[in-house]
């Protein structure tokens, strides 16, 4: 990631404007779709918010760049560099239409979720691990103190009586 500006796709600053429109993301940097102008091609470009962002977004778009687990896949990294003018580090990835997996969450059966999780603890480096006996502790000395902290509902000052049928 050294080079300031690699690419294997065309899509220099110039090649890539004008933007289709904007998109929406998680991370706080600038998410644009835009058309290739000489291929007609669909591509996502993602900007770096500051420039002191700029060695995390390298950092995701080189493992962007490397990862392959499938079933699980990312859109291919097309190019990257460095806005002229700016100096804010951007990436540029094929463009794949589909439903987020936030939004195929939502609509999802329970027995579903349960399959998709299994799936990516298959698909992905995690480790199974049971939590540490001090995370245990710790976890319950909090859940005391916020007992404590809490306020203690107090009873009503009538006695319900129950109901007759």
């Amino acid at each position: 990631m050294s080079s300031p500006s690699h690419t294997t796709h065309p899509t220099s600053p110039s090649e890539a404007k004008p933007w289709v429109k904007p998109l929406v993301g998680h991370s706080g940097c600038g998410l644009t779709l835009h058309k290739h102008q000489e291929t007609g091609h669909f591509f996502v470009r993602k900007t770096a918010a500051s420039v002191a962002y700029n060695k995390r977004l390298q950092r995701q778009c080189s493992k962007q760049r490397r990862f392959y687990r499938p079933p699980v896949a990312t859109p291919a990294v097309l190019g990257y560099g460095h806005e002229p003018h700016s100096g804010l580090f951007y990436f540029d990835m094929a463009f794949v239409r589909c439903q987020t997996l936030a939004e195929c969450l939502g609509s999802l059966k329970i027995k579903r979720i349960h399959q998709l999780i299994q799936l990516l603890f298959t698909a992905l480096p995690v480790q199974h691990v049971a939590p540490k006996a001090t995370a245990h502790s710790v976890f319950t000395r909090k859940l005391a103190q916020l007992r404590q902290a809490l306020p203690h509902p107090t009873p009503p000052p009538w006695r319900p009586r129950p109901l007759a049928c």
